[in-house]
């Protein structure tokens, strides 16, 4: 019996995207324009429901799409899906976890070099009093969560002969490039020894505000703070005390609490901030990588095959 599949429109498919869809075998698909009533009226008979907007997936959606077994999000953060109804259901959930990790990853090295070289105190254009450059090597940096992003860039910062140190709640293969592992419940421990601390953890309830104002008091003078991943692990608001935000090299952001970050916000005003406005998931080829992750998992829901990228809903990632 053949699946049907409801797809939300969007400018990353090419053209004639619909007729190259049609040929995949045992399933049904009809793509429709990112609008909350369209997607509704269309619910009732599909099984999957793909790239729904986060803004749209509500209640609403899942009292009309009672036929649904699976939904799939195009980007990697989730925190706005994962409400009770959903959490509760048998629905499958898959998201663009892992393959945005190589652009993030990037976009972190970016951040950490800008600072540690004052690179972004001269783009600036500005008269400023320049600290002496610091070198990454036989520095030590912790990485706040080994997914997707954590991964790839621990091996990058190994390249530049860091001590680099992690933390995640998941056993990991037991790789080169990085030195020490540890759970979350460690970094009250081992915050004060980082020279660059990065988050790219996905936002739970175990790491909303990991980064509470205690941990940032504890962090050592001069050290460099990324936050790559989600906003609210870092509590923006401690960031605002100038006994706080004075003692680092730099701070590099490009998610914030609140996200999107208003023009006007204070935090723009610090002098030793970089802010990017979440632009790190950006690149020349991410959303090849986003197509090509769900015309798999299509194929894949079609012929009742296990599927990639599944969330496990209850843990938030």
């Amino acid at each position: 019996m053949k699946k049907n599949i409801l797809l939300i429109d969007s400018p990353i498919y090419p053209k004639n995207f619909d007729k190259y869809l049609s040929k995949i075998s045992n399933g049904r698909i009809v793509i429709v324009k990112e609008d909350k009533k369209e997607i509704i009226k269309r619910l009732p008979n599909m099984n999957a429901l793909i790239n729904c907007p986060r803004r749209f997936f509500d209640t609403d959606i899942l009292k009309k799409g009672k036929k649904l077994e699976w939904v799939h999000s195009g980007g990697a953060g989730i925190e706005e899906y994962l409400f009770k109804d959903f959490v509760n259901s048998n629905i499958k959930f898959t998201n663009g976890r892992i393959i945005q990790g190589t652009e993030i990853a990037d976009h972190a090295i970016g951040l950490v070099l800008s600072i540690s070289r004052n690179i972004y105190l001269y783009a600036s254009n500005k008269e400023h009093k320049l600290k002496r450059p610091i070198e990454l090597k036989d520095k030590i940096c912790g990485i706040i969560g080994l997914g997707g992003i954590g991964l790839p860039l621990a091996e990058r910062l190994k390249t530049f002969g860091m001590r680099v140190i992690g933390f995640s709640e998941e056993l990991l293969p037991m790789v080169s490039f990085i030195d020490e592992l540890y759970r979350g419940k460690n970094i009250n421990d081992k915050i004060q020894m980082m020279d660059v601390v990065v988050c790219t953890a996905p936002l739970t309830k175990i790491t909303k505000k990991i980064l509470n104002k205690n941990l940032l008091k504890k962090m050592k003078n001069q050290s460099i703070l990324i936050n790559v991943s989600r906003g609210a692990l870092i509590d923006n608001k401690a960031l605002l005390d100038p006994k706080i935000h004075s003692k680092f090299l730099g701070i590099g952001l490009d998610v914030t609490d609140p996200d999107p970050l208003p023009k006007n916000h204070k935090l723009r005003k610090l002098k030793n901030i970089i802010i990017t406005d979440h632009t790190s998931g950006l690149s020349d080829n991410n959303r090849l990588r986003s197509k090509e992750l769900m015309i798999e998992n299509i194929k894949r829901f079609c012929n009742n095959m296990s599927l990639l990228n599944v969330v496990d809903k209850h843990k938030g990632y």
